[in-house]
This record gives structure tokens, C-alpha cells and sequence, in this order.
């Protein structure tokens, strides 16, 4: 998606009540002019991607039939894990990225993650990719946000233009909500210095 001329807000709250006032309107698609168009009308933009950003560049996502997930479930019996953390993983693969199953037992996730972090320098920039370097260029991007852990947007963006919703495989974070906290803000920790931002 391509957000022009937008100011980054803080909360969700006020990006819900930003997005309640919108008028709805219904799908429309447009062609590659007008997007054009939009782009040069526009001073700052905001690009918001995911896995299928990812999955053109050739990785995985989680839950296809050859996704993160399906080979997690896969592949349980080979992880360094207990019987009843095995037999967890078959029936809920997700788990494996899950906090607290995290916090007992590190290494069905690494061993999962080997076969992603192996593949990494084969990872190219997609055409996406390749339009936020172009912004980015032009003095237009204002920031890519993304949900992706690829780390792929760093070899053409300036650190400084990303984004990252959920941390990176090159900088593992782990991402919590803070009950302490009354604005509901998420505290990140980087797993290896473990030192906790917002």
C-alpha cells in the first residue's frame, strides 16, 4: 500500500480513530499510470509490505503448504526438544515462535531457523524493493514499514528508512506488550545485548 503526504502517529488509538473518519470506499484498481501519477503528487510516502513481498524474493512465508510453519511441523522430531514439546509442535507449529515455549526451549526455533538463515545470501531485492530504493532516491519515501524478518529492505534502504515490525533474523528482538504500560506500547528487547526500546 502507498500512503501519501501522511504523519506518522504514535498510538493506535489514534490511527484507529484516523481510520473511522475515512470515508470507506470499495476496491478499485487502478493502473500503473496512476499510480505513476500518485507517486509524483506526492512529497512523503509511507510503504507498509509483507511476506508477499518476501515469498517474490523466493522465502517462505509461515503457514503455505512450504511455509516456516508446515516444515516446523514437518521436522518436529529432529529439533533438540522434549517428547511433549515434539508432539506440541506437530499439532501447533506457531508455537515454536511462542514467548514462553521460547523461554523453555530455545532450540527447536534455531534449528528451525537454520534452513531460512542458510538460504539468506541468496535473497535479492524484488521490484518492490527496488521502488523504495527509487523513492528513496527521489527524496519522496518517507519510511518502509515492514512485517518482514528478511532483512532484505537493507540492502538498498538506508537504515534510517525502515521499519521493522518484527525484528530481523541478523538482530533477533523479541517483541512483548507491557501491562505496566497504560498506552498499550510494545517493548522490544534485543536478544543479544538485551536491552529493551520502544
Amino acid at each position: 500500500a502507498i500512503l501519501g503526504d501522511c504523519k506518522l502517529q504514535t498510538s493506535c488509538e489514534e490511527i484507529r480513530a484516523m481510520a473511522s473518519k475515512r470515508k470507506r470506499t470499495e476496491h478499485v484498481e487502478i493502473g500503473s499510470a496512476a499510480i505513476v501519477d500518485l507517486i509524483r503528487s506526492s512529497e512523503r510516502i509511507a510503504l507498509l509490505s509483507g511476506a508477499g513481498v518476501s515469498t517474490a524474493a523466493g522465502i517462505p512465508d509461515f503457514r503455505s503448504t512450504n511455509g516456516f510453519y508446515p516444515f516446523v511441523q514437518q521436522h518436529a522430531d529432529k529439533f533438540t526438544a522434549s517428547a511433549a514439546e515434539k508432539d506440541r509442535l506437530r499439532k501447533k507449529p506457531g508455537d515454536v515462535v511462542d514467548v514462553a515455549f521460547f523461554g523453555s526451549n530455545q532450540l527447536p526455533l534455531l534449528e528451525a531457523r537454520r534452513q531460512l538463515i542458510l538460504a539468506a545470501p541468496t535473497w535479492k531485492p524484488t521490484a518492490f524493493h527496488r521502488l523504495a530504493a527509487q523513492l528513496e532516491t527521489l527524496g519522496k519515501l518517507h519510511k518502509v514499514y515492514t512485517g518482514n524478518v528478511d532483512g532484505i529492505d537493507f540492502q538498498l534502504l538506508d537504515a534510517s528508512k525502515v521499519a521493522l515490525i518484527h525484528g530481523r533474523y541478523a538482530s533477533p528482538t523479541l517483541s512483548m506488550h507491557c501491562p505496566s504500560m497504560s498506552d498499550g506500547r510494545i517493548v522490544r528487547v534485543n536478544c543479544q545485548d538485551r536491552r529493551g526500546y520502544l
